[in-house]
């Protein structure tokens, strides 16, 4: 009994390296998406630096800094 799970075990992993080649594509596919979406998210924020520079010039005044410090931050993460 012990030899045929040891043999049944081998056998199935013995396709996993064809199943890791198959699934590349889809990894690829994967990738690029991930980095789209990246892009339209930074697009985001690359359209909108007139208003957040207005909104972060508001909070200083009003003396809101950590406000202000969370524009800016946000604005050098995705840099």
């Amino acid at each position: 009994m012990l030899f045929f799970s040891l043999k049944w075990i081998e056998e199935s992993f013995s396709a996993v390296p064809e199943l890791y080649a198959k699934l590349q594509d889809i990894r690829d596919e994967n990738m690029r998406h991930s980095q789209y979406v990246t892009a339209m998210e930074n697009l985001k924020h690359i359209f909108t630096v007139p208003e957040s520079v207005e909104k972060t010039k508001q909070w200083i005044s009003e003396g809101k800094l950590l406000h202000a410090h969370q524009v800016q931050w946000n604005y050098s993460y995705i840099q």
